[in-house]
């Protein structure tokens, strides 16, 4: 009921104001009601969808506040709450309060937002965006996204079948140094390694791999290494993990592995716990970072310590 009365206080806004006046039974004050009905904090939602894999999408929402401000009546700010349901599973997927405030006014604001999508798939998605503190000033907006979901599945761009390729021979490295590095834990690369050989140790092509945990996912990252110290052995690898704990597993790792003969690369960790001068950072090979210390490695690298 409280959808519809105030949808039905909306459309007021498509009539004359004598029509509204009638309807009103107060003849003289139908501008008047109207006035205050584009007072009435209102956000119209827009929502495009992005598969970005089997069971996750991507929703891009814009929100457009339609109403008049008023100091009197809405103050400095205006919230709202925003949900993103399941209603077939009765889930929510995502919450986030949404703040506009009377300085920006009448600026849209977007949001990115990534939601699952699980068996059995529903119909729909619906975003309701509520007021935070107007009774009744409320939207539900569905979203289909089934069409997407299965159009980008059929995509030959939106991920790549597993080819049945013959293993590679660690030898395909063609370098003894690199071959040493797996020469006592493998002689040929798995079907993944396999098939991303070409791409990662003979090109720059930029490659997102999604693949299960044991599947050689630090072995693809190695071969992208390997290229770039090839075509350019001053150049410095920065691997991004995303906790302290993982950082210092890959520190452990590859100081063994690339800091040991015949590569003798220096491997640095930069996280919360650890500093560096500005010549060990030039002087680096690798750099094994947590995404915040990165953050602010990368902002303030040039007026501390050189170029990158």
């Amino acid at each position: 009921a409280g959808y519809n009365t105030f949808e039905r206080a909306i459309s007021l806004l498509d009539m004359e104001p004598n029509e509204v006046g009638q309807l009103c039974h107060c003849f003289r004050d139908g501008a008047l009601i109207q006035k205050f009905v584009r007072m009435l904090p209102r956000v119209e939602v827009s929502c495009t969808v992005h598969p970005i894999t089997k069971s996750t999408l991507r929703f891009h929402i814009e929100l457009n506040p339609v109403f008049n401000w008023s100091g009197r009546h809405h103050g400095g700010a205006e919230g709202f709450w925003l949900w993103v349901e399941d209603n077939e599973n009765d889930r929510t997927y995502h919450s986030e309060y949404i703040l506009f405030s009377r300085r920006n006014h009448p600026e849209s604001t977007t949001l990115k937002v990534i939601v699952p999508v699980f068996d059995p798939m529903p119909q729909q998605y619906f975003i309701r965006i509520v007021s935070d503190s107007w009774v009744g000033c409320e939207a539900l907006i569905p979203v289909s996204f089934r069409h997407v979901l299965i159009e980008g599945l059929s995509s030959p761009t939106f991920f790549t079948n597993l080819f049945d390729l013959t293993p590679l021979p660690v030898q395909a490295l063609a370098e003894p140094r690199y071959e040493q590095l797996y020469a006592n834990r493998f002689d040929v690369f798995n079907p993944i390694q396999t098939q991303l050989f070409h791409i990662l140790y003979h090109t720059d092509t930029p490659v997102l791999l999604g693949a299960p945990t044991g599947s050689g996912k630090t072995t693809v990252a190695e071969l992208a290494l390997l290229r770039m110290k090839n075509q350019n052995p001053k150049a410095k690898c920065v691997y991004i993990a995303p906790l302290k704990s993982l950082a210092r597993e890959r520190l452990r790792e590859w100081s063994k592995k690339l800091g040991a003969p015949p590569l003798r690369w220096k491997v640095l960790e930069l996280s919360g716990d650890t500093s560096h001068d500005s010549r060990a950072l030039n002087n680096a090979d690798v750099l094994i970072c947590t995404p915040e210390k990165w953050d602010l490695i990368s902002r303030g690298w040039r007026g501390v310590s050189g170029d990158l």
